[in-house]
């Protein structure tokens, strides 16, 4: 049986990068909106879902990812998605690229801006 060629090439670029991918749920994957990002070598990445308890009305994008990381994916132009190694998802979005509007983790809002 012959792969399908976007599978090698995916397994290139993946494999030449020098970027990490994080293990989001497969029906994060599947979803069509989803869009995995990689990781920079050396980035801090979140640990948990507790990582981003820290947020307030004043905490920017810049800020919250200087200590999660990047996001390891996007639904659409404002929903940026982290994957924890604790299994959990975690979606922030914003109104403007540098406010954050909400977190939720798995569905369930731990913040939403007043």
């Amino acid at each position: 049986m012959k792969a399908a060629p976007w599978i090698s090439s995916s397994i290139a670029c993946a494999a030449f990068s020098g970027a990490a991918f994080a293990d989001c749920p497969d029906r994060l994957q599947r979803d069509p909106a989803f869009v995995a990002l990689a990781a920079p070598d050396g980035a801090p990445r979140a640990q948990s879902a507790e990582d981003f308890r820290f947020v307030g009305d004043t905490t920017t994008l810049e800020e919250l990812q200087a200590k999660v990381g990047p996001p390891d994916g996007t639904k659409g132009a404002r929903r940026l998605v982290w994957c924890p190694p604790d299994g959990k998802v975690v979606e922030v979005e914003s109104r403007t690229g540098t406010d954050i509007k909400f977190v939720r983790v798995n569905g369930k809002a731990v913040y939403k801006r007043k």
